[in-house]
């Protein structure tokens, strides 16, 4: 069934799709009890959507991508959803949803009922500047925090038991994890304390203006896309206390040219800035800001990792040795320069793009 502007389920219970992206305004019909994954992503008009008492569901990431959104309204009757001034919650406001986009005020002091942040929940929300975070929250999604290029603070009430800030920087309880560095801060350089043992999910993501950042030989584990997007970042030294970097630590980064490894650590090995695992026989990751136009991948590496060499712009040609059976996904995404290569017969799989 499709009524030209939504995309609804046989039975028109459910809101799949909005077929009209160029809505500014949506009013959701009476009698749809679920919003789809995804159902309103790319709206980039909308400003503004009513969410009848109908609702009984709303999918993953229904409401991102919606640049121009200010407001998500529900229906007093609704039994399972709330807002209050336009901010989506459930309907016992222990969990806040979603914090539109375009939503204006650079404070948001999350309500005391709250215990858990959704993922995304704030997501690309370009006004804020600080948030505030009560006692009561005991969970925070994944990427919570991602895309907010306003954001300097995220400050934590000093008896909550679950997470902490200094200096406007999220971490654990603990202080053993490293949440969220807020992304307009303003520093060129971050020392992470001697507590943390992880660095988080996007952690550092889209940190515009650190050059340099200080991991103390306390941090065992770099999680997915930590340093991802730091585009002032020139360089970084793994300790040896690192066990595990997660996929993309160091995508986008479009300043580094160096990534080195203290000769100590079991798990990682640099050369010449390059990052592989220990026995040199995967190749991680080619800081993007290199200058070399050549690259020789040296006899020992049997796998070139996903996004190995994306977005390295100033190389021309990179030479394959004959011991490379693997190479991952995006490994040579977005080379712009890069003319030739040459696949050996070694070679045995090729990931995707």
């Amino acid at each position: 069934m499709n009524n030209g502007i939504y995309e609804l389920s046989d039975d028109g219970k459910t809101l799949l799709d909005v077929t009209d992206k160029n809505i500014s305004e949506a009013v959701i019909p009476d009698g749809v009890t679920h919003i789809g994954n995804e159902a309103f992503w790319f709206c980039r008009a909308l400003q503004s959507i009513d969410i009848p008492d109908s609702i009984t569901h709303i999918g993953d990431r229904a409401f991102h991508w919606c640049e121009a959104l200010q407001s998500i309204e529900v229906a007093e009757g609704n039994q399972c959803f709330a807002s209050i001034d336009g901010v989506l919650f459930n309907k016992d406001l222990t969990q806040i949803i979603r914090y539109p986009e375009a939503k204006n005020g650079n404070q948001y002091i999350i309500p005391d009922s709250v215990t858990h942040i959704g993922d995304l929940t704030f997501r690309a929300c370009g006004a804020l500047q600080s948030i505030v975070i009560p006692n009561s929250v005991t969970h925070i999604g994944n990427r919570t925090f991602n895309q907010c290029r306003a954001l300097q603070s995220i400050e934590v009430a000093e008896d909550n038991q679950y997470f902490a800030s200094i200096d406007g920087v999220l971490f654990s309880k603990d202080l053993t994890q490293i949440i969220c560095y807020p992304q307009a801060k303003n520093s060129k350089q971050y020392t992470i304390p001697n507590s943390v043992t992880h660095i988080g999910d996007s952690a550092f993501s889209e940190c515009r203006s650190l050059q340099s950042i200080v991991i103390p030989n306390s941090v065992t584990h770099i999680e997915d896309g930590a340093f991802s997007w730091c585009q002032s970042l020139q360089s970084i030294d793994i300790p040896n206390s690192i066990t595990h970097i997660g996929d993309g630590a160091f995508s986008y980064c479009e300043a580094l040219q160096s990534i080195e490894v203290v000769e100590g650590n079991q798990y990682f090995a640099s050369i010449d800035g390059v990052l592989f695992n220990k026995d040199l026989t995967q190749i991680i990751r080619y800081p993007e800001a290199k200058n070399s136009k050549q690259y020789i991948i040296p006899d020992s590496v049997t796998h070139i990792g996903d996004k190995a060499f994306s977005i390295c712009l100033a190389l021309q040609s990179i030479d394959i040795p004959n011991s490379v059976t693997h190479i991952g996904d995006g490994a040579f995404s977005y080379c712009e320069a890069l003319q030739s290569i040459v696949i050996p017969n070694s070679v045995t799989h090729i990931g995707d793009s």
